[in-house]
C-alpha cells in the first residue's frame, strides 16, 4: 500500500512567511492546493474570558445566559472574520474552480 522507497513526488511554492497547509487529495495524496491559516489575533483570548464568564455567570443567574450570549456571539463572529489583509492573501492563492 505504502511505497517502500519513501515519498513518490515533491511539494513546490509553499510560503515561507505564511502559515500555509497542503491539501492532497483523499486517495492518492496528491497536491491539490495550499491553504493559508489564519493570522494570529487575540480574539480567541477574548472569546474564551467571554465564554468563561458566561458560563460562571449562568451557575448563579439564568440572565446571564441571556445577556451574556450575544456577547459571546459577536466575539465569536468578531474572530471569524478576516482582516482585508487575510482575504486578499486568500484570494492570491485560491484554486480557480474547474
Amino acid at each position: 500500500m505504502w511505497e517502500s522507497n519513501g515519498i513518490a513526488g515533491s511539494v513546490v511554492n509553499l510560503g515561507m512567511k505564511d502559515r500555509e497547509v497542503l491539501i492532497t487529495s483523499v486517495v492518492e495524496a496528491k497536491p491539490h492546493h495550499r491553504e493559508l491559516f489564519p493570522c494570529a489575533t487575540t480574539w480567541p483570548f477574548f472569546t474564551a474570558i467571554g465564554t468563561t464568564i458566561l458560563f460562571i455567570a449562568s451557575i448563579f443567574t439564568p440572565w446571564a445566559v441571556i445577556w451574556g450570549s450575544p456577547l459571546v456571539a459577536l466575539l465569536a463572529t468578531c474572530w471569524w472574520w478576516p482582516s482585508l489583509a487575510e482575504a486578499r492573501r486568500h484570494r492570491e492563492v485560491e484554486v480557480p474552480s474547474q
